[in-house]
């Protein structure tokens, strides 16, 4: 509601914007607030870091990008298959792999990923369809969705 508020009174572009005021005021009360820990070295791997951030931002870029579609997707997923395997062998791997053992846990990574793959472009749509098709403004959107988005379905499933 807050992102649809911001939206009408000024732009949606400032929605990208709403967490930096809730981060400036957790981080004080994260530093003062939880325990610390034990300190340890810890050396970032500047190679393995620039190959999932482009890996990741070459396979969205395919997936959703207008032009080199499929050379996007395709050098994305290298790449990524790429920073997997350096994770196989480093020392202090962003991404252990140990994680991915357990059948189980895999399984429900594999679920929360479907999941959200699925939700996230409903959300988006779905208030989309609000604005568009109803007429609602972005702060009756934000008001209406949470509470009102399946008789919205029924309302266009029947016409």
């Amino acid at each position: 509601m807050l992102g649809g508020l911001f939206a009408n009174l000024l732009t949606w572009r400032i929605g990208f914007y709403i967490t930096v005021p809730i981060a400036l005021v957790m981080l004080p009360i994260a530093v003062t607030k939880l325990p610390q820990t034990s300190r340890r070295a810890f050396k970032l791997e500047l190679i393995p870091s620039l190959l999932s951030v482009a890996g990741s931002f070459l396979v969205v870029y395919g997936l959703v990008g207008n032009r080199y579609k499929v050379v996007s997707l395709v050098v994305g997923i290298l790449l990524i298959l790429v920073f997997v395997n350096t994770q196989r062998t480093a020392a202090q791997p962003l991404v252990p792999l140990r994680l991915f053992v357990s059948a189980q846990r895999s399984g429900a990574y594999l679920a929360r990923f479907c999941f959200m793959m699925a939700m996230l472009p409903f959300w988006f749509l779905t208030s989309q369809a609000m604005q568009q098709f109803l007429g609602f403004s972005p702060l009756m959107a934000g008001i209406v969705f949470p509470t009102n988005h399946l008789k919205l379905h029924r309302r266009h499933a029947g016409s």
